[in-house]
Parts: structure tokens; sequence; C-alpha cells
């Protein structure tokens, strides 16, 4: 029995020191895959955080066109189309980051509705502005009474929330 005791002691620190030493490796591969597994997705991570950003600033830019076209129809002030225009010119930017982002299929489709869906709301802005100035503050604010051009606002917006939740979520997932 006191072999067996003397061959344990002799063995037990390099095989303790074995063990650490396969348990260290073991750990070092782990970190390893994981940082490669990272930095693959790194490159997802930032376009869907790019995404976001864009869709937020599409939002601020619609909201500003929309605010300042319902003021210059209730004022008859031109002064209000100020930020109009800047929605406006900010939303050609965004659309134009977002043509050059480098979408799969499936989120180009999407970007290629909801620009078609923001373009067809920007000219019904136009519109609105236009009755304005050729027909008057009456037939403006009819035509802004019958609510169309809020449903495709509301339309709109409800896309953008859901393009920013999706967009949010799916950063989630990455991490």
């Amino acid at each position: 029995m006191t072999d067996i005791y003397r061959l344990w002691q002799t063995l037990k620190r390099p095989a303790i020191i074995s063990a650490a030493g396969l348990l260290l490796g073991l750990n070092m591969a782990i970190v390893g895959l994981m940082e490669l597994q990272l930095a693959n997705l790194q490159p997802e991570y930032a376009l869907l955080e790019r995404i976001r950003d864009n869709t937020r600033s599409l939002l601020t830019g619609l909201l500003n066109a929309e605010v300042g076209v319902r003021g210059y129809i209730i004022t008859g002030d031109s002064v209000y189309l100020t930020p109009y225009q800047a929605g406006s010119l900010a939303i050609m930017d965004q659309t134009n980051n977002l043509r050059l982002m480098p979408l799969d299929a499936s989120q180009r489709h999407d970007a290629d509705q909801f620009m078609s869906q923001l373009d067809t709301q920007l000219q019904t802005l136009a519109g609105l502005i236009n009755i304005q100035r050729t027909s008057g503050e009456t037939a403006a604010g009819a035509q802004l009474a019958n609510g169309q051009d809020k449903i495709g606002l509301d339309t709109l917006r409800s896309t953008i929330n859901n393009r920013i939740d999706s967009a949010s979520t799916s950063m989630l997932a990455l991490q």
C-alpha cells in the first residue's frame, strides 16, 4: 500500500500540472474561437447599426417635412417650409446612404419598398404645398382634412418603427 501511495505522491504534482495545462490550452482554444466568431459578426452588427441609425434619420427627416407642410398649410407662411426642405434634403441624403449599403437580397427588397413608400409620401407632401400655392389655404386645408396624407404617414411611420425594431432585435441576437 505504501508503494502505491508513494507512486501517487510522485505522480500527483505532474498530473495536476498537466491537467491544469490541458485546461488552460482548452480555455485558450475556446477564447480564440469566440474571438473569431465575434470578428465574423462584427461587420454584420455594424451594418445593422447603420441601418437602424439610417432609419431613425429618415424618420426625423419625414417628421420635419410633415411638420413643415402642416405649418405652411395652416398659416400660409412660407417660413414653415424650412423644416420641410431640410427634412426633404435629409431624406434624400439618407436614402442615398441606404442605397450604398451592402444589403442582402431580403434587406435590399425591404429597403426598396420602404424608399418607394417614402417617395410616395414626399410626393403627397409636395402636392399639398402645390395645392396651397395654386388653390389657396381652403383647398389645401380640405385636402389635409381628408386624412389621406395622414394614413400614408402613419403607414410609413409604422414601417420605419418596424425597421428600427427589427434592426435592434437582430443586433441583440448577435450579442
